[in-house]
């Protein structure tokens, strides 16, 4: 991969020693996080004289989050402290999935900054140093390339969101994102419309100035989204497909050719189209597997009292009891007994399967 293709950061980690962490502690500990992927250096030094250590490491945010690293370090015991931060935004105006990769680099440029963006959850998922970018320099830079935040919501140690903000937002996004998708189809129908007319005129010798109105507003309609990407491209003095296709069309009426440069728009604005269609049936599809996931979970205690809970309420350790052919609502191993039940949330298979104790 070239190397300005490269997300590689620099970040610290303070360890609290209360003096029982030893030498061959901290070697390990150095040791286990290169075997991790995406960590090309980790080292130790003193910190500031007051007896904690200094976790020095270079990593790839792409290949190993940085809440990954941390859930590593205290794994070996360690106590630590970080000024490292994660976030998922909600976004609106990622017009295509071409605009990925540029927002991804902009952000990069900024000091401890980390990002991957997703068009079809129309989310980023940022981490950054608080100490060299505050979360409002972020939003600044993400106004300036037309990327409004909806929402912000913290991503726990396990990198994960809450199930309850998820299940809030997921039916009004998905009811967007539908209209988003087929919204997007429009330009390019009505860009077709124009060209053909504009076409017709020309071949029936109607009016030029109708011609010319009729092929301006395809170029209008059709190009829009192109021109929007195109623009955010070369703002960062970079070259992609959609610069490439809007200079082709802009060059094909610059030489009097304007039918050619419009259907070259048209077939982009399709194409973009029907990608956008093809995102919003695995949107779909995602959504209602999420919604077969149990709201509530059967948990019994020490003393062998049964209560029912919300699921973002259990704990590591709960016991949940699960009837035959029950849907599972939460990870976990069998602790006892035999019977069929539901997968469907985990793997989508309507069929029960057998399960017994320890799996």
């Amino acid at each position: 991969m070239p190397d300005d293709e490269q997300q590689v950061l620099n970040q610290s980690l303070i360890l609290s020693s209360d003096g029982s962490t030893t030498a061959d502690a901290h070697r390990e500990l150095c040791e286990r996080l290169l075997l991790q992927p995406g960590i090309s250096a980790a080292r130790m030094q003193p910190h500031n004289g007051d007896g904690s250590l200094e976790l020095l490491l270079t990593y790839d945010p792409r290949l190993i989050t940085w809440n990954q690293v941390e859930r590593e370090v205290r794994l070996s015991g360690a106590t630590l402290t970080s000024n490292r931060a994660a976030m998922l935004l909600r976004v609106s105006g990622l017009t295509s999935p071409s605009a990925e990769r540029n927002i991804e680099r902009a952000l990069s440029k900024m000091p401890g900054v980390a990002a991957s963006v997703s068009h079809s959850s129309q989310s980023i998922r940022i981490e950054f140093d608080r100490r060299a970018c505050a979360l409002a320099e972020v939003a600044h830079r993400l106004d300036q390339l037309g990327i409004r935040i909806v929402r912000a919501e913290p991503v726990s140690a396990e990198g994960s969101v809450a199930l309850t903000d998820y299940r809030k937002v997921e039916p009004a996004k998905t009811a967007k994102a539908e209209r988003s998708e087929y919204w997007k189809l429009a330009p390019a129908i009505i860009g077709a419309v124009l060209l053909l007319s504009g076409f017709l005129v020309h071949v029936f010798e109607g009016p030029n100035w109708l011609r010319l109105t009729l092929l301006g507003g395809c170029y209008l309609v059709a190009g829009w989204h192109t021109g929007i990407d195109t623009l955010r491209t070369l703002r960062q003095l970079r070259f992609d497909i959609d610069v490439l296709m809007f200079a082709a069309a802009i060059g094909a009426a610059s030489l009097g050719h304007y039918e050619e440069g419009g259907l070259l728009l048209v077939l982009f604005a399709f194409g973009g189209a029907g990608e956008e269609l093809a995102l919003g049936k695995a949107r779909s599809a995602i959504a209602a597997l999420a919604k077969l996931a149990p709201e509530t979970a059967l948990v019994r205690d020490s003393a062998g009292t049964q209560r029912e809970v919300r699921v973002e309420e259990l704990k590591i350790g709960d016991t949940v009891m699960v009837r035959p052919f029950d849907r599972i609502a939460a990870d976990g191993t069998v602790a006892e007994g035999t019977s069929a039940v539901d997968q469907s949330p985990i793997t989508g298979e309507s069929v029960p399967v057998e399960k017994n104790a320890g799996e």
